[in-house]
């Protein structure tokens, strides 16, 4: 249930300007109001909208562009570059559409390299390819300031999806010898207004104590408020008594703060290792414990050999000769520690004569709260990690980091009792109360939201409405039921917490019709996945788990900042395309798109009409009896009818000009064709490349 303290409100969530093939639409205004700004200011921001869009589609004509607060945001539905390999692709997609977005690509570098998603479940082969460019100028990186592609896996390495924050800095220069304010605990203190919890009582903030060592950085304001660049410093405060971090963008010279954002999420030998654990994603009163294995958990002899389980709970431990060994099995593993905040976690021996077995069962009278905790939380965290990994192997850090630490049965003050905290670097639930009000924290979906804050964390997006609402999302996916946290509160089986199954509507107000805080307001993208999952389960019953996963895991490391909006339905659709060319549609777009329809986000597909994917930008036409073009001039032609066309004849092309016909080169030797290939998107298009003479003709019956 993170508690993601709200420094801001709900994060503005301008309505998009949809540019189909260089076509625009108008633009949200950007700021002030009615009475200073009124139409002049309407009518300049969609200038500026129309003219961004206008600089990409000059780079790639086909491409469509989604423009908010008159800067790019997405570009799709094209190939935008291509390459040997799919570095070289991203790279020439940077080069090429980096002038267009105002930026220098020279000062966007790329970090690491290209992640895979949408792995294929037979071949265990990506889909996909994300790359991240930071940008910076004079070695000094812009806040919030980004570039991501997609590449497709395949023989073209096609580009055909792009992500930018990156900020028109013009001629700025970064000042030499510059002397820098340092963090000022009054200033970040005083930026931390009151917040509200998770139940949207308002308490105060703990006084912020502890601050990095700032670090230079230029600020050109966010996606959603652009502002002219100026030097800046980030650093982050934290307090000693309260787990809440905060970070701070500040003026490099005055230390005011220009941008302030919570870091705080929360919820609430051979032989086998098991634990008795409560099933069904479930509180433990819930549910009778049942034994469960604990997967990659760590097992030790005594002087000898140490190794893991594996994901079944099965080990082999090394050993020489039969002499009786000593092995050992605490409540932790390679991926996570468990940490018992009241005491030690509980070890068990075994004297084992090789070749003999050792069965480990953790928790085995199941009568202490302390113990059942232990096994709970450990193997939800595990199951979480592995579910994550069985789709997106290679997800940046979750994949190799080790140890990571759980504390569980938590009393701790200012923290517990009720709640689950994810700390960015660890994650603690709460032991149950005194009073009987709350139950143990550490299981279950309780245990994956936290961990999918982690997934947000590692997958280099902001948190807030959308890291909760993620969060949400990722403990539905797991579980597989889209109710959160049965049994948080004591002996409530049947009431969850908040729940994927809901019909929250997106409101460019007030973030969403549940509600502006965090929690409410990300119950809209649970509730937007959870529908296109219904959708799938129609269309295809066998495999839509899958396919609902993998979209929306492989979508969060597409994610930037912390809206949730219109930009999360290209992200989908992008990853579903199977042809780079999103105008035809894809394989579930119809799905996807009625899931985000549901919830009042309308789907970027571009009309299936006859000239999509083939030329920009089409001049409609019909007629009566035939179709008589008259001079078609030297320019290249785009035209388009969903009138039905049986025959057709052109001439007068000269010099390799050519005309085609829904993409199908024509004869041009005044000649009446012999055959006319077959409707498509309900007509047919008319191109020409450009050339001689002006007075080409094309008659169409």
């Amino acid at each position: 249930m993170g508690k993601n303290n709200r420094l801001l409100g709900c994060a503005a969530i301008a309505g998009a300007a949809w540019l189909i093939q260089g076509c625009s639409a108008g633009d949200s205004a950007l700021g002030g109001s009615e009475a200073e700004l009124g139409s002049s200011s309407a009518a300049l921001t969609a200038d500026a909208s129309a003219q961004a869009a206008a600089r990409v589609t000059a780079v790639v004509p086909a491409a469509q562009v989604n423009v908010q607060n008159g800067r790019v945001s997405r570009i799709f539905g094209a190939n935008l570059a291509t390459g040997a390999s799919a570095d070289a692709a991203s790279d020439a997609a940077r080069d090429a559409l980096a002038p267009a977005l105002a930026a220098v690509a020279a000062e966007l570098s790329r970090q690491g390299n290209g992640i895979p998603v949408m792995i294929d479940p037979v071949t265990r082969q990506p889909g996909f390819y994300v790359y991240h460019y930071q940008q910076a100028r004079a070695g000094v990186p812009v806040h919030g300031a980004e570039l991501r592609t997609l590449v497709r896996n395949d023989s073209t390495k096609a580009v055909v999806w792009m992500a930018s924050t990156v900020a028109d800095l013009g001629s700025f220069v970064v000042p030499s010898g510059l002397r820098t304010a340092g963090a000022d605990a009054a200033k970040a203190n005083a930026a931390v207004k009151a917040v509200t919890d998770p139940t949207g009582v308002a308490v105060a903030p703990h006084l912020l104590d502890s601050f990095t060592q700032p670090e230079l950085v230029i600020y050109a304001g966010s996606a959603s408020a652009p502002s002219a660049p100026r030097m800046a410093i980030r650093y982050v405060g934290s307090s000693g008594k309260s787990p809440e971090r905060y970070r701070f963008v500040a003026d490099a010279s005055t230390g005011n703060i220009l941008e302030s954002e919570s870091l705080t999420e929360t919820v609430a030998v051979t032989g086998d290792v098991r634990g008795n654990a409560t099933p069904n994603h479930v509180a433990e009163d819930c549910a009778d414990e049942v034994s469960t294995p604990l997967p990659w958990a760590e097992v030790s002899i005594n002087g000898g050999s140490s190794s893991f389980s594996s994901a079944i709970g099965g080990f082999n431990l090394a050993n020489a000769g039969t002499t009786p060994v000593t092995v050992t099995s605490p409540v932790a593993g390679r991926w996570f520690d468990i940490i018992n905040e009241p005491g030690s976690v509980e070890t068990l021996n075994l004297s084992i004569t090789p070749p003999n077995q050792a069965h480990f069962l953790h928790n085995a009278a199941n009568n202490q709260e302390f113990l059942r905790g232990q096994t709970n939380a450990y193997t939800a965290v595990n199951r979480a990690r592995d579910f994550v990994l069985g789709f997106l192997p290679d997800y940046p850090t979750i994949s190799t980091e080790e140890n990571f630490p759980v504390t569980v049965n938590s009393s701790a003050s200012g923290l517990c009792p009720g709640n689950a905290w994810h700390f960015g670097t660890s994650l603690l639930f709460c032991a149950a109360d005194a009073g009987g009000s709350y139950a143990n924290e550490g299981f279950g979906t309780i245990a994956y939201h936290e961990f999918g804050h982690e997934v947000v964390e590692e997958g280099g997006s902001g948190q807030n409405e959308y890291g909760e609402g993620m969060a949400d999302t990722v403990a539905a996916l797991v579980s597989d039921d889209p109710r959160l946290g049965l049994g948080f509160f004591k002996n409530q089986c049947n009431t969850p917490l908040r729940t994927a199954d809901n019909t929250c509507q997106f409101s460019s107000t007030t973030c969403s019709s549940c509600g502006s805080e965090a929690h409410s307001c990300g119950q809209l993208i649970s509730g937007i996945v959870w529908d296109i999952r219904e959708q799938l389960a129609s269309s295809d019953p066998t495999t839509f788990r899958s396919i609902i996963s993998s979209l929306t895991l492989s979508s969060v490391l597409l994610h930037t900042g912390t809206a949730i909006d219109a930009n999360i339905a290209i992200d989908f659709l992008s990853l579903d395309d199977n042809d780079g060319n999103l105008a035809n549609g894809t394989p579930h777009g119809a799905q996807i798109c009625s899931g985000f329809l549901q919830h009042g986000i309308a789907c970027p597909i571009a009309p299936a009409t006859p000239c999509a994917g083939i030329c920009s930008n089409p001049t409609t036409f019909t007629w009566s009896g035939s179709y008589q073009s008259g001079n078609l001039g030297t320019g290249a032609v785009c035209r388009e009818t969903t009138h039905p066309v049986v025959g057709g004849n052109c001439g007068n092309f000269s010099g390799g000009r050519t005309l085609s016909l829904n993409g199908t080169v024509m004869p041009c030797n005044n000649n009446n064709w012999p055959s006319v290939p077959a409707a498509r998107n309900g007509g047919y298009c008319v191109s020409t490349t450009a050339g001689q003479f002006p007075y080409a003709f094309v008659t169409l019956w």
